[in-house]
């Protein structure tokens, strides 16, 4: 009795059954274009259509773009040597005011010195100040271009 019913039940279905459409439509539309201008050197037209791997699909002449690649890691490299030398120059400068700023100190006390002296030793100390702060400018100016 149960098969009987179970294959009523099954029969009934198939005499109900009807034809049904749906439209299929990708999950996500990719487009691919290139930002750059350039002869295309190679297109692997087989994998249009397909999940593209890490081998290009599209190939455009970058010869212009390699030389510019290497000018600018070239004049970074650069950048960065003088700022090393800018800035084992700094600390001469922070060296020499620190020896220029006691000794105008000690100058400033004497009363045998004359004040033209005293004021020579004054405008030295000012330059050195002026010198390093060019050079601290120079370097922050350096660190800029580098980043």
């Amino acid at each position: 009795m149960k098969n009987i019913l179970t294959l009523l039940l099954f029969s009934s279905m198939a005499l109900l059954a009807k034809e049904y459409y749906s439209k299929v439509e990708p999950y996500e539309i990719l487009t691919i274009a290139s930002n750059v201008s350039g002869q295309v050197i190679f297109a692997d037209e087989k994998k249009e259509g397909k999940t593209l791997d890490s081998k290009p699909y599209v190939k455009i002449d970058d010869k212009l773009d390699s030389i510019e690649l290497s000018n600018v890691q070239n004049k970074i490299t650069l950048l960065q040597n003088m700022l090393v030398l800018n800035e084992a120059m700094e600390k001469n400068y922070n060296e020499m005011l620190v020896k220029k700023q006691r000794n105008y100190d000690n100058v400033k006390a004497l009363k045998t010195k004359a004040v033209i002296d005293k004021d020579r030793e004054f405008y030295d100390l000012v330059t050195t100040q002026n010198q390093l702060i060019s050079m601290q400018k120079e370097v922050d100016n350096l660190k800029v271009q580098i980043n």
